[in-house]
């Protein structure tokens, strides 16, 4: 009896895994969802995307992806976002609420809202670049690149300090003027300011 008891406890054991709650799991496919379609594939899936980037939430919710999916579980996904990567707003009458994605761009977006900063002067103190360590060999090479995308992200700041939005598992800050994503940053922009997550780092380089 014990011993096949053990055996049924031992073959249910797996079973017992905890889960996410699944209104997490809902709201995760949601956020990666509009992500791609607002930051890349809304002229391919046949949105009307305005020159500032955005769309309207109905039509949205129209295309297959997204038809299991309410305007109030969009609304949650852009309140609980943390790096704030959605805004949801009131378009005209007629069309009801408007999305886009705030950054992250690969197609064209001329209306972002986003201040040009065109001179030394012009620029924070500090300006740092997320990314994790591994790729510092590539940047020292390369400079820093935007794959693809229009801008390349700064922060005025580390993670932690007022106003700074970092993602989780950032092992390199590199900071570098925000200059649109035309070209290859140099490694002349940039300087080196590690983390705890590289012990092992090199000392911080200057520029």
């Amino acid at each position: 009896m014990n011993s096949s008891g053990g055996r049924r406890q031992e073959a249910a054991g797996p079973r017992r895994r905890a889960h996410k709650p699944r209104e997490q799991d809902r709201d995760v496919q949601l956020s990666k969802a509009l992500s791609y379609t607002l930051r890349h594939g809304a002229l391919k899936l046949g949105l009307p995307m305005g020159a500032d980037g955005f769309v309207p939430l109905g039509a949205l919710l129209q295309l297959p992806q997204f038809r299991s999916f309410s305007a109030e579980d969009v609304q949650r996904v852009v309140d609980t976002n943390g790096k704030q990567r959605f805004t949801l707003q009131a378009g005209d009458p007629g069309i009801g609420l408007l999305i886009r994605a705030n950054q992250g761009h690969s197609l064209q977006v001329p209306e972002l809202e986003l201040m040009p900063l065109e001179t030394p002067q012009a620029l924070p103190l500090m300006l740092v670049h997320g990314t994790f360590w591994r790729h510092w060999p590539s940047i020292l090479i390369k400079g820093l690149s935007c794959r693809g995308r229009t801008h390349i992200h700064l922060a005025p700041g580390l993670p932690g300090d007022p106003g700074v939005i970092s993602g989780p598992l950032q092992a390199l800050y590199a900071g570098a003027p925000p200059l649109p994503c035309t070209e290859p940053r140099t490694p002349a922009c940039l300087s080196l300011i590690t983390t705890t997550h590289t012990p092992q780092a090199p000392a911080p380089l200057s520029p």
